[in-house]
């Protein structure tokens, strides 16, 4: 068009008749107006593809970036819950070594317990023998349960030696009955004294046995 339009203008130029040049300038009227006709759609249609082109960027702009808010909330999200997940194992650990803690804190003390129950029935548990056997200890000293063992220890080896000297003596304790090692041993002396009293009359008794038949 712009060349026909070129070419229109360059024959006015030449020598013509004055019909042919107003058929000339009639027509390039209508070419110079549908020119512009066209080139102002060119132009709207230019804007538009420009509008078009400038909200497609605009879109994929916010889109890569919409995109990006979204994996970096998601990379935010898996953060946290890995940081949650590390604080609920932490805790799980943390609460499962309480808690054996607390267990081995509870069994040592059970422990602790039954051996102080155990230390102080087996203390009455000789303190009864030993009394049994007369062993009188003062009200103010405590004695450790070693002391105790062996005293009782020592008090038995006593009361057995006594018992073998009284069958010595011809005598059984009665059954039944407790003695304590003081009486057991009192017994012993007044069993000895009584048959040192009998050997000495046995003996007088023979001497003047003796001494009549001499005369």
């Amino acid at each position: 068009m712009e060349k026909l339009i070129q070419m229109a203008k360059d024959v006015l130029e030449q020598p013509l008749s004055q019909a042919e040049r107003d058929n000339v300038g009639m027509w390039l009227s209508e070419a110079e107006e549908k020119l512009g006709a066209m080139e102002k759609v060119a132009a709207e249609k230019k804007v538009a593809a420009e509008k078009v082109a400038a909200e497609k960027k605009v879109a994929a702009k916010e889109k890569r970036e919409k995109a990006a808010r979204e994996k970096a909330t998601k990379l935010k999200a898996a953060q946290e819950e890995a940081e949650e997940s590390k604080k609920r194992k932490r805790e799980k650990v943390k609460a499962a070594q309480e808690e054996a803690e607390e267990s081995k804190k509870r069994k040592m003390e059970e422990k602790l317990k039954a051996a102080q129950e155990e230390a102080v029935e087996e203390k009455a548990k000789v303190m009864n023998e030993l009394t049994e056997l007369g062993w009188e200890p003062p009200d103010d000293v405590n004695y450790d349960i070693l002391f105790l063992k062996k005293t009782l220890r020592k008090m038995r080896q006593r009361r057995t030696f006594l018992v073998k000297e009284l069958r010595k003596l011809g005598f059984v304790l009665g059954e039944g009955k407790s003695y304590t090692n003081q009486q057991i041993e009192n017994f012993v002396e007044e069993l000895k004294k009584a048959a040192n009293r009998r050997a000495a009359a046995d003996q007088d008794a023979l001497l003047s046995k003796r001494y009549k038949r001499k005369k």
